[in-house]
């Protein structure tokens, strides 16, 4: 039976009924499933030819087939294969970005039924994917489009690019070039990382790659806390004693907070510690901003004004205090705020210009400080800090906000406790 385009085509066949009331033709009916993709199987993969390379949409994969021997990256349902074979050295990126579902792309070389994988990733940007990879002249490689797990195929957008080169890798990139913590508080960055390397004896840490490093010597027997809050893309942090090529791991972390790390320990005077940044599993690295405190509580103080209220928010519990006439410098905690490392905090104070004040603003401790504002109410102007990048302390007037004694000032910082 012919069916409309656009329809769901149909397969019938004729039978023939006999019935107490005579005969009849009936019609059996059963849906007729679409044909694969041309390059479903790996034998048959879709040549990339130069690039730039696009192919699709691809009105669905949804029919396209998982053969025995297919690999896996977060699963292989509705594969799709590519190939390409570079003639000169270049940084190569795979992406799904556009398609309509849950995809995954992986890289392999070898040959069909032996292949090694190169790089597997899913949900790179919601839930489409995104590998890059150098890929060396006359080699070949096998790229497969999956979906994840057992989700369903749909609409996909392939495209093969010449990747940016990366930046150079950071000063820290190697142990022998350890930034040197001189005092704490410390904080360093935002540092791009994309550009650092691994090297062979790069410890593991749920993964090591890319990584940077720092290295510290105590005076003083003191706890030390190190973390990576507000960095952009999955860190983990290590600590390790010994020397380079014969390290001991004292702590390892993944994922504290969000995709952030965070470790504490008890360093030794005298003793050399070396602290190793990495990304989860050898992913892309990113703008890193790294920390290294002693334990502190969550404090907050205020210069140039007289604070008429203070307001500490856990934003992670939904819970806060309120401090009416509080002192300069007041603690939070002490104030009944419970809160633990990693929670999203934010401190907000309302004040009076004093009469002899030439500057306003503030410092907090205890937490990491991400973004914050000052605002004169009396004027309605404000100045925002959307990236403290580890500033302890603010000064308002610095930032552009103009008072007089007298106004009312409001500030205002957001963080996460450490």
């Amino acid at each position: 039976m012919a069916h409309q385009s656009g329809q769901v085509p149909f397969d019938c066949h004729p039978r023939l009924w006999w019935g107490f009331m005579g005969v009849a033709l009936l019609l059996f009916c059963t849906t007729v499933a679409g044909a694969a993709p041309a390059n479903d199987e790996i034998a048959n993969a879709t040549v990339i030819t130069a690039l730039p390379f696009t192919d699709g949409p691809l009105t669905t994969t949804t029919t396209a087939t998982t053969a025995p021997d297919d690999p896996s990256c977060a699963g292989n349902g509705h594969t799709v294969w590519y190939v390409v074979t570079p003639a000169t050295d270049l940084s190569m990126t795979i992406n799904t970005f556009g398609s309509d579902y849950d995809t995954t792309v992986s890289v392999y070389t070898g040959t069909p039924g032996a292949l090694t994988q190169l790089a597997c990733n899913d949900d790179f940007q919601s839930p489409q994917s995104r590998v890059v990879f150098q890929a060396r002249p006359g080699t070949t490689y096998y790229i497969m489009v999956g979906s994840y797990y057992d989700s369903p195929g749909g609409s996909l957008l392939f495209q093969a690019m010449e990747a940016e080169p990366p930046p150079p890798p950071p000063q820290n990139d190697e142990i022998a070039d350890a930034t040197v913590i001189t005092a704490l508080p410390f904080t360093d960055g935002p540092l791009n990382t994309t550009g650092a390397t691994t090297a062979p004896d790069d410890p593991s840490c749920v993964g090591n790659g890319p990584t940077v490093w720092y290295t510290f010597t105590p005076a003083t027997d003191l706890s030390m806390i190190v973390h990576t809050f507000g960095s952009k893309y999955d860190t983990t942090v290590s600590v390790y004693t010994g020397t380079p090529g014969a390290l001991t791991q004292l702590a390892c972390n993944d994922d504290f907070q969000s995709l952030q790390s965070r470790v504490a320990f008890s360093a030794v005077a005298g003793t050399t510690y070396y602290i190793m940044v990495g990304s989860y599993h050898g992913s892309r690295g990113g703008r890193l901003l790294f920390w290294a405190v002693e334990p502190a509580p969550l404090e907050a103080s205020v210069f140039g004004i007289i604070p008429h209220t203070a307001v500490c928010k856990n934003v992670s519990t939904g819970r806060q205090v309120t401090l009416s006439e509080p002192a300069p410098t007041w603690d939070c905690e002490a104030a009944g705020l419970a809160v633990s490392a990693g929670n999203t905090v934010t401190i907000q104070v309302l004040g009076t210009v004093e009469e002899v004040a030439t500057d306003v603003g503030g410092a907090v401790t205890g937490m990491a400080p991400l973004s914050g504002s000052c605002t004169n109410v009396t004027t309605g102007q404000q100045v925002q800090f959307q990236d403290m990048l580890g500033a302890r302390e603010v000064s308002c007037v610095a930032a552009g906000l103009v008072v007089q004694p007298g106004e009312t000032v409001q500030m205002r910082v957001k963080g996460v406790a450490e």
